[in-house]
């Protein structure tokens, strides 16, 4: 789920022109994307990938939703392309769409349409419109026309039109720029989080880093940073960060010219010991901590003038490496960022670190509507969301989890009674 997640985000940074970018600084899944499909029939390169948000639902009858979708093409040789699309809900009921799907070499065009408004005086017919856009760059486009919000009194007296030029008001800042933020500003940590050398080459770091050369650098890079990991990391493991500038002389070959850097753990009493002694929960903690914190910083890249994008971080099983007294402590961590800045979406496969979060609603730290569980049945291909309750209860429980807890349970007793000759 996080892959196809990340196979957006990359897309939209690559500059590709509508082409799904399969190889990226996220993820890489190959040349070949259609074998991803589950499905092996003729068919199976037909899938897609739609994500999409909503708006504030403060005036339900007005909400704005705004997405994303990634489709295959049939004509053979196609391959896959992208479109984005915004929509909107008028009072009382009624709907109106842009959609856009950039198209590597052509003019783009914008489609806007308002299908059958209707009032209870007043039918008015299905109406659509299409306007050439100007791509000043890959994935943020111009619109060309200037036009004025739709109006109550334009709708109920017939003009559609006014509709169609309210609908261009609404879009433009999320072709301006706000679904391309939104999707960059998606978050992605793997399940490869090792530190296996002592140190790395200095790079400039990453603004989404992915492997252990670009976790150091961007550590190292800041200051600030560095200390708000080092002191999520002391409060859980009694052991904060800090970067090292290892001696020349302790490399083998005098001729390499990149400084290299590295972290160590530091505790009370002057102790210190290289990360890549530390244990790896304790370089993985820091691994998600220092997400987090870059998630907290709006890029200078970001146009002020579109809708904000909300900061979200993926995270692949976050109880990697951790010992389960210490998996609400992750819990913990991710539900700060949550409630401070942004959004988490994680993939779990510990009733450990699901019940540590469940705890947080328990004990009111979080409210049942700030968390969504969804248990994936992946034989069946089924996904089925969980309701959460103000005790922290999973409505239906937990199916899978402890049942096979109790089945070991019982294979245990069997062994042992079959070892100490009573039979079964």
């Amino acid at each position: 789920m996080l892959q196809a997640i990340a196979l957006l985000a990359q897309t939209v940074s690559s500059n590709s022109q509508g082409r799904v970018k399969t190889d990226g600084p996220l993820v890489d899944l190959g040349e070949d994307v259609s074998r991803l499909a589950n499905d092996v029939s003729a068919r199976s390169g037909l899938w897609s990938i739609s994500l999409s948000w909503k708006a504030s639902d403060d005036h339900a009858d007005q909400a704005t939703e705004i997405g994303f979708d990634l489709q295959a093409v049939q004509a053979r040789g196609q391959g896959f392309t992208t479109s984005a699309w915004v929509r909107t809900h008028l009072p009382p009921g009624r709907v109106v769409q842009a959609t856009v799907a950039p198209r590597a070499g052509q003019p783009q065009r914008l489609t806007v349409s308002a299908p059958e408004l209707r009032t209870t005086n007043l039918h008015l017919p299905a109406v659509e419109q299409s306007l050439d856009i100007n791509q000043l760059e890959p994935w943020r486009w111009q619109i060309m026309t200037q036009s004025a919000p739709y109006n109550q009194a334009a709708i109920t007296s017939g003009q559609p039109e006014a509709v169609l030029a309210g609908i261009l008001l609404t879009a433009g800042p999320y072709f301006l720029g706000g679904i391309a933020d939104q999707l960059q500003s998606f978050r992605y940590v793997g399940a490869d989080r090792q530190v296996v050398r002592s140190a790395y080459p200095l790079g400039q770091g990453s603004t989404n880093p992915q492997t252990a050369e670009e976790v150091i650098s961007s550590l190292a890079r800041s200051d600030d940073i560095l200390y708000q990991v080092s002191d999520r990391l002391r409060r859980t493991f009694d052991y904060g960060l800090d970067k090292t500038l290892p001696s020349r002389t302790s490399f083998p070959r005098p001729a390499l010219h990149l400084e290299q850097v590295g972290l160590v753990g530091t505790a009370t009493g002057n102790r210190r010991r290289l990360l890549v002694n530390m244990g790896a929960g304790f370089a993985q903690f820091a691994w998600v901590a220092l997400q987090l914190e870059l998630a907290r910083i709006v890029p200078e890249s970001f146009n002020l003038e579109s809708p904000q994008p909300t900061p979200i971080v993926g995270v692949e099983e976050p109880e990697l490496h951790l010992h389960p007294r210490l998996q609400p402590a992750m819990a913990r961590l991710l539900s700060e960022f949550a409630l401070e800045k942004g959004q988490v979406i994680c993939t779990t496969q510990s009733e450990h670190f699901l019940l540590a979060v469940l705890e947080l609603v328990l004990d009111k730290t979080l409210k049942p509507k700030d968390v969504a569980v969804y248990y994936v049945d992946a034989p069946n291909g089924t996904v089925d969301r969980l309701d959460v309750d103000g005790n922290g209860q999973l409505k239906g429980g937990l199916r899978g989890f402890f049942e096979e807890n109790e089945r070991q349970i019982e294979r245990q007793i069997e062994l042992l009674r079959n070892s100490a000759g009573l039979g079964s």
